[in-house]
């Protein structure tokens, strides 16, 4: 699991997945689960800022998302 702040498409994150699916999904047990904020123009307003970052709920979601599908417990 990738985990950044930043948008999920066209940055860093993007590139070390595409690498890693590239060069070890031999030794990968799963796909690659990316958590990043939500793929919008960014906001100038506080609260609407808190809406767009990756927070640990989104972490833990997407944890019981992708690890639940192997019959994984993330709590």
């Amino acid at each position: 699991m990738l985990v950044d702040s930043a948008r999920r498409t066209g940055g860093v994150m993007a590139e070390v997945a595409a690498e890693l699916q590239q060069r070890a999904s031999e030794w990968l047990d799963g796909p690659i689960m990316r958590v990043g904020s939500i793929d919008v123009p960014w906001p100038y307003n506080r609260g609407l800022e808190r809406e767009v970052l990756t927070d640990a709920g989104d972490v833990l979601a997407a944890a019981a998302e992708g690890y639940g599908m192997w019959g994984f417990s993330v709590l």
